[in-house]
């Protein structure tokens, strides 16, 4: 038998490049692709639906005899159908129309399996298949339903159940690859024998979509088994078939090939920017973990998303960056404390299956922020004092942090006044405060009736969200 297969094909997300791929399968039972010069019957072996309906699809370049007009409503000689699966774009192309090339699934026969000829991994599975209600089509009634089991090469298994079918003459929330495909008696008591059929939207290629669960993206797929359920049918009586036409496998994400280089960072008193060069080969995404210094370092888990804030062992998630962004901050750091930092590059998106992380050799960086080097004890403010505003003596203080020894006293003289003063007074949490070392600000000894008068609109002064600010 020869077998063309069905090929998906997926805008990437990001740059993870990964796509619907085709797999070669074995297991088709029936031919029921009219195609090429002679009747119907000569080129098919079986029906659609139940035979006393008796139709079948029909290709492009079908001919009853040389001289017949060649049918309006069909599919396309080379079996290519373009279409998109959830506004993506891709490609269907079915299997040999001179051989079998669907599985075909009754009352009688209800279990079909399709094998792969070569294994593969997948992370989700787009199926084109159709349920074909007894004809005339009751479509008061419901749609055949199947189950699915994916069955991988270490024994075990995967089975989605309970997928309601949509009928070949039903065209439904855009769940098919192409409408309008046209259909062919083989002879019947209600249509002659080459009688050509369809509309601009019916017969139609439904289609189902299969997601392989995370924990099984790293096993090799060998077969699908679908069952008609004895019990469901959701009522569409006798002479319902089910038809399985093609298979195609979306990717698990690729291992990225390097991971980046050159991390550099700029510290701050309780936080480290970091930068890195993009890793050759242009990965989708980086993850970022923070670790205190010397800790035991925990590797990232393919197929599990990460979240910022997030506990890995011991380290902490810093970010999650999209390509080509190589820049990260992490905030609420100790003042003068060395961290370690790992950057993994990983693949993901839409198109595959992932994260899948490269988790040999990851980035490497430390990174120590700045110590509390601002000055402790009491620190003048006014005319001749260490500083002449409070907006200095802040500016300095906002940056270096209070004194490791203790607590700092901006103290004001009594010829202090706000006549200079930068509004409003900002005072932030720069991570040197603490309940041993605070910050207050108070009049010097003898200072009387001193007063602070903003010339704006808001605050006198505002607390960036600092605390132990007295």
């Amino acid at each position: 038998m020869k077998i063309i297969t069905l090929m998906v094909f997926l805008m990437a997300f990001g740059l993870a490049r990964a796509q619907y791929q085709p797999v070669a399968l074995t297991g088709f039972t029936d031919d029921v692709i009219a195609n090429g010069l002679g009747d119907a019957t000569s080129s098919t072996t079986n029906s659609i639906g139940k035979a006393d309906s008796n139709w079948a699809l029909v290709a492009a370049d079908f001919k009853a005899t040389p001289t017949s007009t060649p049918p309006v409503r069909s599919l396309p000689v080379n079996g290519v159908i373009n279409s998109s699966w959830a506004s993506i774009p891709f490609s269907f192309q079915l299997a040999d129309y001179s051989a079998p090339n669907s599985l075909r699934l009754t009352e009688a026969s209800p279990v079909g399996t399709l094998t792969f000829v070569t294994p593969r991994s997948a992370s989700g599975l787009v199926i084109g298949m159709l349920g074909s209600h007894p004809d005339p089509p009751p479509m008061s009634q419901g749609r055949p339903v199947v189950d699915i089991e994916v069955n991988f090469t270490d024994g075990s298994s995967q089975t989605v159940g309970n997928i309601a079918l949509h009928s070949w003459y039903v065209t439904l929330n855009n769940t098919y690859a192409m409408a309008g495909i046209g259909r062919v008696s083989r002879g019947s008591s209600y249509n002659p024998l080459n009688e050509l059929s369809g509309t601009a939207t019916v017969p139609c290629l439904p289609m189902v979509s299969v997601s392989i669960t995370p924990e099984h993206y790293g096993k090799l797929i060998k077969s699908i088994t679908v069952k008609r359920p004895a019990s469901i049918d959701m009522g569409v009586g006798a002479g319902a078939v089910v038809h399985v036409l093609a298979v195609s496998a979306k990717a698990v994400c690729a291992v990225p090939d390097n991971q980046p280089t050159a991390l550099t960072f700029t510290p701050a008193l309780n936080s480290l920017s970091g930068t890195f060069t993009a890793a050759v080969g242009n990965p989708s995404n980086y993850l970022v973990v923070r670790y205190p210094s010397g800790a035991v370092v925990t590797p990232p888990d393919n197929y599990t998303l990460y979240t910022v804030g997030q506990t890995l062992g011991a380290g902490t998630v810093v970010a999650t960056l999209t390509a080509p962004n190589t820049s990260f901050t992490s905030s609420g750091l100790n003042a003068g404390t060395a961290y370690d930092f790992y950057v993994y590059a990983y693949n993901t998106g839409s198109a595959c299956g992932g994260p899948t992380y490269l988790l040999t050799a990851p980035l490497k960086g430390a990174g120590t922020t700045i110590a509390c080097t601002g000055g402790s004890g009491i620190i003048s403010v006014g005319p001749g004092g260490a500083y002449t505003t409070l907006t200095d003596a802040l500016s300095v203080i906002n940056v270096n942090g209070v004194g490791i020894t203790g607590s700092a006293v901006l103290e004001l003289k009594p010829d202090y006044t706000s006549t200079n003063e930068v509004f409003p007074i900002i005072i932030k949490d720069n991570g040197c405060y603490s309940a041993t070392r605070t910050l207050s600000i108070r009049p010097a000894a003898g200072a009387n009736g001193l007063t602070i008068t903003g010339n704006n609109a808001g605050p006198t002064i505002a607390l960036a969200s600092a605390s132990y600010v007295e």
